[in-house]
């Protein structure tokens, strides 16, 4: 899981451009950025998903709340070490970024 030749997570996050997500977000209704974490990292984490009962904590369905399709879920405790690594993104990152809907 490491980007030798890449910006790790937080450096990548802090080099997006807020205005132009937030153009985006505005007129698509999503942005596309730059690669944020590596394609094996990416694999890893979507392997997850699938991953034995007791990995995750709860599961929400998003039909079953008048949201559309989909789900997500909550990882179980301790969460996997990748996750505890890219904690860092909330706190020095992702809250500078906009949110659709919502302007900075």
């Amino acid at each position: 899981m490491s980007m030798p030749d890449r910006a790790s997570p937080v450096e990548a996050v802090a080099a997006l451009e807020p205005e132009n997500l937030q153009d985006a977000l505005d007129r698509e209704g999503f942005a596309i950025t730059a690669p944020i974490v590596d394609a094996d990292t990416c694999a890893e984490i979507a392997g997850l998903y699938s991953a034995v009962e007791g990995t995750f904590r709860s599961t929400v369905t998003m039909a079953r709340h008048g949201f559309g399709s989909g789900e997500y879920k909550y990882f179980a405790r301790p969460c996997p070490a990748w996750c505890k690594r890219c904690g860092v993104l909330c706190t020095r990152g992702w809250r500078r970024l906009p949110t659709h809907g919502r302007r900075a």
